[in-house]
């Protein structure tokens, strides 16, 4: 009997052992997680702990799942963990609901993110991030004016809050407004911030409006500088020379959107076409886009499309610089011709207002527009 129950005392020395080894292993997965989040090593979190996640506390799901998000892996399996820790014990689930919001919002699950965002509200209904992941949830089902509204909400109870004000900034109708907001943003926002990059583009286009050409740019210049591999900005800055008639001082940033495009990352972004120019001419307002794969060796390829619009917004032609299209023959060895397609009733009608060989003069193809539109030209064919 005294042997049976010192073999007994072993045993249960032995298990003990085992199980307080086993708990000091999860103590210290739980503690490592954690020191690893107060460090902002979200990627080392992702790779080090989510594969093997049995015993894991609340705490380090919830870790795991913002760690997803802000690492930018996997929005659904930041879903998966956070949803892990709601059904766990953890310390601030309003970190976890904003987070599920986000990441719902994210993956365009916009249903589920704004029953998150509002159960947020509920427990805290001055947590202006909620307002906001709100308004881009409305934002992304088209809703604009009620997308706005929750800027607003958000701005009423944080007017310091760079989402509210930048959203606000963007689509305020009152331009005075809108500068005002950006101009919040660029005080609050950290310039390597993606807000305060994309309010000093904002900015710039709204000084392209008032031809304050010079402000604007100095603000793409310096956006450029802060993220040169946006697109947008390098856009801005040809849209911004070209409105000023300096073409020549745009080639270099044409060259290198053009190398961009050749990128097929970029590719995807930038798709068929760039803003090139806008411009007024009489009662008309003119905006210009660039192809960029057009050229002497594509038949019947566009190079330049001028939209013309009337002074109520409305489309009514579109002038297009075709190769091999000026007398509708084949082969892509033709200069380029300037062809009027009328666009209204689905009446089509072309007028030429000459041939421009390779290494045109935009000069003279805008000039050559306008006398188009003076109606100088008549028309080579017309089609209904």
């Amino acid at each position: 009997m005294k042997q049976l129950m010192i073999r007994y005392l072993i045993l249960l020395v032995a298990l003990s052992g085992g199980i307080l080894s086993s708990v000091r292993a999860q103590v210290s997965r739980d503690a490592a997680i954690s020191l690893l989040f107060d460090q902002d090593m979200y990627l080392k979190i992702v790779e080090s702990y989510s594969a093997d996640t049995s015993g894991l506390s609340g705490e380090s799901y919830k870790y795991i799942g913002v760690a997803y998000y802000l690492s930018d892996r996997s929005d659904t399996t930041a879903i998966h963990f956070l949803e892990k820790a709601l059904s766990r014990e953890c310390s601030n689930p309003d970190m976890v609901y904003y987070y599920l919001g986000q990441s719902c919002l994210f993956a365009k699950d916009y249903v589920r993110a704004k029953s998150y965002y509002r159960h947020l509200l509920q427990r805290n209904p001055r947590h202006a991030g909620s307002y906001v992941g709100l308004g881009y949830c409305m934002l992304g089902e088209h809703k604009t004016d009620q997308a706005c509204q929750m800027f607003e909400n958000a701005y009423v109870i944080d007017n310091k809050h760079i989402g509210a004000n930048f959203n606000l900034g963007i689509y305020s109708d009152d331009p005075k407004k809108c500068r005002a907001y950006l101009g919040n943003v660029l005080k609050s926002a950290d310039s390597t911030d993606h807000y305060f990059v994309r309010s000093l583009y904002y900015l710039a286009l709204m000084d392209m409006e008032t031809k304050a050409y010079a402000d604007a740019d100095r603000r793409l210049l310096l956006a450029k500088r802060l993220a040169p591999e946006d697109s947008d900005i390098l856009e801005g800055i040809i849209q911004s020379l070209y409105r000023q008639e300096r073409y020549a001082a745009a080639e270099p940033y044409k060259k290198e959107l053009y190398r961009m495009y050749a990128d097929t990352a970029m590719a995807r972004e930038l798709k068929e076409t760039f803003f090139l120019d806008e411009f007024s001419y009489k009662k008309y307002r003119v905006v210009v886009k660039e192809s960029f794969e057009s050229g002497n060796a594509m038949a019947g390829a566009v190079k330049l499309v001028f939209n013309v619009y009337n002074e109520y917004g409305r489309l009514l032609y579109r002038v297009r610089l075709e190769y091999a299209a000026a007398d509708g023959s084949a082969g892509g060895t033709a200069p380029a011709g300037l062809c009027l397609y009328q666009a209204l009733d689905n009446d089509t009608r072309i007028r030429h207002g000459g041939l421009f060989a390779a290494g045109y003069d935009y000069g003279n193809v805008k000039a050559a527009v306008m006398d188009i539109l003076r109606k100088k030209h008549t028309a080579h064919f017309s089609a209904r």
